[in-house]
């Protein structure tokens, strides 16, 4: 949960008016490595836009995804993911956008 001194800290963080994170942006953050099902960025249950655009994952598409069931936004472009997709991410029912795009 956001609190409110938080919010007026981190522009990359959405909260509700209830305190829980509804969207991250970790587009271009420079992010190195990659995380399991059992991350706690899956434990965030409101969680609705998610982008980790343009990072160097260089793991595999957790499948742990699906377990974001307000999930509408999702973008992994760029972020250099490898291996194949988890149909996973696509049974997550209110998913709308979703940007996933190969390497070349």
């Amino acid at each position: 949960m956001c609190g409110r001194n938080l919010l007026r800290q981190l522009e990359w963080l959405t909260c509700d008016n209830d305190g829980y994170v509804i969207s991250l942006d970790l587009s271009e953050e420079s992010i190195h490595g990659g995380f399991d099902d059992s991350t706690r960025l899956f434990s965030l249950q409101y969680l609705q836009k998610l982008n980790l655009t343009a990072n160097n994952f260089n793991s595999s598409i957790p499948s742990g995804f699906s377990k974001l069931e307000n999930l509408t936004y999702l973008n992994l472009s760029d972020a250099r993911f490898v291996g194949q997709i988890p149909i996973e991410i696509f049974q997550v029912k209110g998913l709308v956008t979703t940007g996933i795009r190969a390497e070349t």
